[in-house]
């Protein structure tokens, strides 16, 4: 039987193996997937919800959320607690893509003539990555990662406030002819950021676009 004869049979058997070979290879790449932050930091979502329903119920006067959000700190816990205090907007630890958008915005508010530390530019990025950091406790983790929450959940409204509607208050300049009426927590259009599937991108909508506003500020 001629040599080449048998090399070719060898090879036509040899296909099939390798067909299996590379299906159970497949599949094992499949059922492994790229481990990512929630896995490596074991994450838990019913611990975090009870984490961010304490620092709403319990927020004190040395709490980093009551000296933060003081203005809408009721607001805030009204609304929450309409969604029974779970997490809106940083609902692990691998929301860091949401929240360098974010900070994107937020960062870029000097454009518009304000301080990006109005909504709490800085605080928001240091209790995100302090909630991701190595060797950081369990329970830290989560203390971090709700105040991280709430920081955006303010700063959301702030901004939004702002940019819709400006940001200086008519009665500090005319205190006895201008009287703003009281925030209404069931006001449905103070909670519209709060409520957006796509905060990102409503808060690029929010912003002036008129051609006289962009030239005057430069944009």
């Amino acid at each position: 039987m001629p040599a080449s004869f048998i090399n070719s049979r060898r090879i036509i058997l040899l296909i099939p193996i390798v067909i299996i070979v590379l299906f159970f290879a497949c599949n094992t790449k499949e059922e492994n997937p790229k481990t990512g932050l929630n896995d490596e930091l074991n994450f838990s979502l019913s611990d975090y919800e009870l984490i961010l329903k304490g620092s709403l119920l319990n927020s004190n006067s040395s709490n980093i959320l009551f000296q933060s959000l003081n203005e809408n700190l009721d607001t805030i816990k009204f609304f929450y607690s309409t969604k029974y205090f779970k997490p809106l907007f940083i609902k692990s630890f691998e929301s860091k893509i949401f929240v360098d958008s974010l900070l994107n915005i937020l960062g870029n508010s000097y454009e518009h003539g304000l301080n990006p530390e109005r909504y709490h530019f800085t605080l928001i990025k240091n209790e995100f990555y302090e909630s991701i950091k190595a060797n950081q406790e369990s329970s830290e983790r989560y203390v971090h990662l709700a105040n991280t929450e709430l920081l955006v959940a303010d700063a959301l409204l702030n901004y939004s406030t702002h940019m819709r509607h400006g940001a200086i208050n008519p009665r500090e300049i005319y205190p006895d002819s201008y009287f703003l009426p009281v925030k209404d927590s069931l006001n449905k259009l103070l909670f519209e950021p709060l409520r957006q599937n796509d905060i990102i991108q409503y808060l690029y909508n929010i912003q002036p676009k008129s051609d006289k506003y962009k030239k005057w500020n430069g944009l």
